[in-house]
């Protein structure tokens, strides 16, 4: 998502599962930072699911999308199904709980199950 001196994409990327979780994180974030070791367990545990980390305070663009997303927490998730806009995630939540991302997960897979 925008390395230096690129833009932020406008579309999710293809390729990987159904679902997409990206969690968006800064620098001095302690949580964050606390957080890393058990979003990267949670992606080994869930191989179906894209996880992304987005540093927010990485550059310019990163910084002017957060802003306009009204992110002023962290971390912070957004769960998006592969093939819709980057502005339409499915779920977003705050916090550094492995149980909130599981459910959300959960609830997104059951919602993809019933629309097959």
């Amino acid at each position: 998502w925008g390395g230096a001196g690129q833009k932020p994409m406008a579309e999710i990327p293809s390729g990987f599962g159904p679902l997409i979780l990206v969690e968006v994180t800064f620098s001095f974030c302690r949580a964050c930072k606390a957080f890393a070791k058990k979003y990267e367990e949670l992606a080994e545990r869930n191989l179906d699911v894209r996880f992304v980390s987005l540093l927010a305070n990485h550059n310019r663009e990163t910084v002017d999308w957060v802003k306009s997303q009204d992110i002023n927490k962290a971390p912070y998730f957004l769960l998006y199904r592969r093939g819709t806009d980057i502005t339409s995630p499915i779920a977003t939540w705050t916090g550094s709980s492995v149980s909130s991302c599981e459910e959300a997960i959960e609830k997104a897979r059951k919602g993809l199950a019933a629309a097959v």
